[in-house]
Protein backbone atom coordinates (compact mmCIF):
# COMPACT_ATOMS: atom_id res chain seq x y z
CA UNK A 1 0.00 0.00 0.00
CA UNK A 2 2.51 2.58 1.17
CA UNK A 3 4.36 1.42 -2.52
CA UNK A 4 1.42 2.60 -4.17
CA UNK A 5 0.94 5.89 -2.63
CA UNK A 6 5.06 6.83 -3.65
CA UNK A 7 4.01 5.89 -7.12
CA UNK A 8 1.44 7.62 -7.12
CA UNK A 9 3.02 11.18 -5.86
CA UNK A 10 6.06 10.13 -8.20
CA UNK A 11 4.04 10.48 -10.59
CA UNK A 12 2.05 13.13 -9.93
CA UNK A 13 5.20 15.41 -9.65
CA UNK A 14 6.48 14.24 -12.93
CA UNK A 15 3.18 15.27 -14.41
CA UNK A 16 3.48 18.36 -12.30
CA UNK A 17 6.49 19.03 -13.72
CA UNK A 18 5.93 18.12 -17.10
CA UNK A 19 3.11 20.65 -17.07
CA UNK A 20 5.13 23.36 -15.61
CA UNK A 21 7.89 22.92 -17.90
CA UNK A 22 5.12 23.20 -20.95
CA UNK A 23 3.83 26.49 -19.62
CA UNK A 24 7.05 27.80 -18.95
CA UNK A 25 8.32 26.71 -22.62
CA UNK A 26 4.81 28.00 -24.04
CA UNK A 27 5.38 31.75 -21.88
CA UNK A 28 8.85 31.91 -23.54
CA UNK A 29 8.24 31.25 -26.59
CA UNK A 30 4.90 33.17 -26.40
CA UNK A 31 6.64 36.61 -25.21
CA UNK A 32 9.37 36.04 -27.50
CA UNK A 33 10.58 39.11 -29.64
CA UNK A 34 10.88 38.23 -33.71
CA UNK A 35 14.29 40.84 -34.24
CA UNK A 36 14.37 40.13 -38.23
CA UNK A 37 13.81 44.05 -39.57
CA UNK A 38 10.91 44.30 -42.08
CA UNK A 39 10.60 47.85 -42.24
CA UNK A 40 11.72 51.28 -41.20
CA UNK A 41 8.93 53.93 -40.97
CA UNK A 42 11.01 57.70 -41.40
CA UNK A 43 8.62 60.03 -40.22
CA UNK A 44 10.23 63.52 -41.32
CA UNK A 45 9.26 67.64 -40.78
CA UNK A 46 9.21 69.77 -37.94
CA UNK A 47 11.07 66.42 -35.99
CA UNK A 48 12.39 63.52 -37.64
CA UNK A 49 11.73 59.99 -36.00
CA UNK A 50 13.15 56.36 -37.58
CA UNK A 51 11.01 53.45 -36.78
CA UNK A 52 12.44 50.05 -37.22
CA UNK A 53 9.53 47.31 -37.32
CA UNK A 54 9.98 42.78 -37.32
CA UNK A 55 7.25 41.44 -39.21
CA UNK A 56 4.93 41.78 -36.70
CA UNK A 57 4.88 45.31 -37.18
CA UNK A 58 5.67 45.80 -33.39
CA UNK A 59 8.60 48.32 -32.89
CA UNK A 60 12.51 47.19 -32.80
CA UNK A 61 13.80 50.68 -32.30
CA UNK A 62 13.33 54.10 -32.36
CA UNK A 63 15.39 56.84 -33.00
CA UNK A 64 14.86 60.65 -32.55
CA UNK A 65 16.96 62.58 -35.51
CA UNK A 66 17.77 65.77 -33.45
CA UNK A 67 17.17 67.29 -29.66
CA UNK A 68 14.10 68.58 -30.24
CA UNK A 69 12.45 65.19 -31.59
CA UNK A 70 14.56 63.71 -28.86
CA UNK A 71 12.37 66.30 -26.00
CA UNK A 72 9.19 65.65 -27.65
CA UNK A 73 9.31 62.13 -26.97
CA UNK A 74 11.51 62.49 -23.42
CA UNK A 75 9.80 60.06 -20.74
CA UNK A 76 7.16 58.59 -23.66
CA UNK A 77 7.49 54.50 -23.54
CA UNK A 78 7.24 52.54 -27.30
CA UNK A 79 8.34 48.96 -25.19
CA UNK A 80 6.25 46.35 -27.05
CA UNK A 81 4.28 49.15 -28.99
CA UNK A 82 3.02 48.95 -32.50
CA UNK A 83 4.47 51.38 -35.29
CA UNK A 84 0.80 52.56 -35.70
CA UNK A 85 0.41 53.61 -32.29
CA UNK A 86 4.00 55.30 -32.10
CA UNK A 87 2.72 57.20 -35.28
CA UNK A 88 -0.43 58.22 -33.85
CA UNK A 89 1.48 58.84 -30.59
CA UNK A 90 4.43 61.20 -32.59
CA UNK A 91 1.90 62.94 -34.54
CA UNK A 92 -0.55 63.72 -31.42
CA UNK A 93 2.90 65.13 -29.53
CA UNK A 94 3.82 67.68 -32.58
CA UNK A 95 0.20 68.61 -32.63
CA UNK A 96 0.19 69.46 -28.89
CA UNK A 97 3.77 71.22 -29.49
CA UNK A 98 2.21 73.29 -31.99
CA UNK A 99 4.56 72.10 -34.57
CA UNK A 100 1.62 71.39 -37.29
CA UNK A 101 -0.24 73.78 -39.00
CA UNK A 102 -1.10 74.70 -42.58
CA UNK A 103 2.57 75.92 -43.23
CA UNK A 104 3.55 72.81 -42.42
CA UNK A 105 4.94 69.93 -44.98
CA UNK A 106 5.06 66.29 -43.03
CA UNK A 107 6.97 63.62 -44.89
CA UNK A 108 6.03 59.40 -44.18
CA UNK A 109 8.41 57.33 -45.90
CA UNK A 110 8.62 53.46 -45.70
CA UNK A 111 11.70 51.20 -46.87
CA UNK A 112 10.60 47.25 -47.00
CA UNK A 113 13.02 45.14 -46.67
CA UNK A 114 14.04 42.92 -49.17
CA UNK A 115 12.32 40.13 -47.67
CA UNK A 116 9.34 42.00 -46.79
CA UNK A 117 5.90 40.33 -47.33
CA UNK A 118 3.80 43.60 -46.97
CA UNK A 119 2.38 45.46 -49.89
CA UNK A 120 3.99 48.30 -51.19
CA UNK A 121 0.85 50.59 -50.73
CA UNK A 122 1.24 49.32 -46.57
CA UNK A 123 2.31 52.75 -46.04
CA UNK A 124 -0.65 53.82 -46.87
CA UNK A 125 -2.53 53.16 -43.96
CA UNK A 126 -0.33 54.97 -41.74
CA UNK A 127 -0.85 57.58 -44.45
CA UNK A 128 -4.81 57.41 -43.57
CA UNK A 129 -3.96 57.23 -39.86
CA UNK A 130 -2.01 60.58 -39.54
CA UNK A 131 -4.78 62.52 -41.80
CA UNK A 132 -7.23 61.31 -39.39
CA UNK A 133 -5.43 62.94 -36.30
CA UNK A 134 -4.67 66.22 -38.44
CA UNK A 135 -8.13 66.71 -39.57
CA UNK A 136 -9.51 66.01 -35.68
CA UNK A 137 -7.10 68.32 -34.72
CA UNK A 138 -7.39 71.15 -37.10
CA UNK A 139 -3.44 70.56 -37.42
CA UNK A 140 -4.07 70.98 -41.66
CA UNK A 141 -0.16 70.13 -42.58
CA UNK A 142 0.38 68.86 -45.97
CA UNK A 143 1.28 65.10 -45.90
CA UNK A 144 3.58 63.18 -48.39
CA UNK A 145 3.82 59.38 -48.54
CA UNK A 146 5.76 57.21 -49.94
CA UNK A 147 7.27 53.39 -50.02
CA UNK A 148 10.24 51.95 -51.41
CA UNK A 149 11.36 48.25 -51.53
CA UNK A 150 15.51 48.14 -50.34
CA UNK A 151 17.40 49.57 -52.98
CA UNK A 152 21.24 50.12 -53.55
CA UNK A 153 20.50 53.13 -55.42
CA UNK A 154 18.58 54.69 -52.90
CA UNK A 155 20.70 53.76 -49.89
CA UNK A 156 23.57 55.03 -51.85
CA UNK A 157 22.08 58.24 -52.24
CA UNK A 158 21.10 58.78 -49.00
CA UNK A 159 24.84 58.00 -47.71
CA UNK A 160 26.55 60.17 -49.93
CA UNK A 161 23.69 63.18 -48.98
CA UNK A 162 24.28 62.67 -45.44
CA UNK A 163 19.83 62.43 -45.50
CA UNK A 164 17.67 59.65 -44.30
CA UNK A 165 17.03 56.82 -46.54
CA UNK A 166 13.50 57.73 -46.15
CA UNK A 167 14.37 61.11 -47.52
CA UNK A 168 16.23 59.30 -50.48
CA UNK A 169 13.09 57.32 -51.82
CA UNK A 170 11.21 60.97 -51.45
CA UNK A 171 13.68 62.44 -54.08
CA UNK A 172 13.68 59.19 -56.38
CA UNK A 173 9.68 59.73 -56.11
CA UNK A 174 10.31 63.47 -57.61
CA UNK A 175 12.92 62.53 -59.82
CA UNK A 176 10.59 60.15 -61.26
CA UNK A 177 7.75 63.01 -61.28
CA UNK A 178 9.72 65.61 -62.72
CA UNK A 179 12.65 64.13 -64.32
CA UNK A 180 13.73 66.48 -66.44
CA UNK A 181 14.10 68.88 -63.66
CA UNK A 182 16.07 67.03 -61.67
CA UNK A 183 18.52 66.24 -65.01
CA UNK A 184 19.07 69.54 -65.05
CA UNK A 185 19.94 70.08 -61.54
CA UNK A 186 21.33 66.80 -60.77
CA UNK A 187 19.79 65.04 -58.61
CA UNK A 188 22.45 65.34 -55.12
CA UNK A 189 21.60 69.11 -55.88
CA UNK A 190 18.18 68.08 -55.20
CA UNK A 191 18.62 65.43 -52.07
CA UNK A 192 20.20 68.33 -50.33
CA UNK A 193 17.34 71.05 -50.47
CA UNK A 194 15.05 71.08 -47.37
CA UNK A 195 12.02 69.36 -47.18
CA UNK A 196 10.37 72.47 -47.74
CA UNK A 197 11.67 73.09 -51.08
CA UNK A 198 11.69 68.84 -51.86
CA UNK A 199 7.54 68.81 -51.28
CA UNK A 200 7.42 71.84 -53.66
CA UNK A 201 9.23 69.82 -56.40
CA UNK A 202 6.55 66.69 -55.85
Amino acid sequence: MQKKKVKSIIGTVLALTVLIGALVFGLANYNKVDYTVDFTVYLEGPCSFEIVANPSTRILKITAGDEKSKELIKGVSFDGASVSHAINVLTNEMIRAKMLNKDTNLLLALEYSKDSSLPLTYYEQFEADIYSIIKINDANCKLFAVGQKYNEEISALAKENDISVGRAIFVKEIEARNRAHVREVGINTVAKLPLDELCKLY
